[in-house]
């Protein structure tokens, strides 16, 4: 299976996760996490994403690393170089 078609089922099953849930917490990371596996996909299939900063005013971005530990591109964090 190729890295983009893992992390868009990356995306997916964390989208599952998120309906099933326990806690309101729980479902935003999970939906953080699927959200941040899409971007990953998408920039590796060439498509331009929008870039957002997590939690817009709160002057903190945490970040949970996916499951499993593999390794995805933050899409949301721009480097200049």
């Amino acid at each position: 299976m190729s890295t983009v078609n893992e992390y868009h089922n990356y995306a997916r099953d964390c989208q599952r996760w998120a309906a099933t849930a326990r806690t309101e917490e729980q479902r935003q990371r999970f939906l953080s996490l699927a959200d941040d596996w899409t971007h990953a996909a998408l920039g590796l299939e060439g498509v331009p994403v929008r870039s957002e900063p997590d939690n817009v005013g709160s002057g903190t971005s945490q970040r949970v690393a996916p499951l499993g530990g593999v390794p995805f591109v933050n899409t949301r964090l721009s480097i200049s170089s």
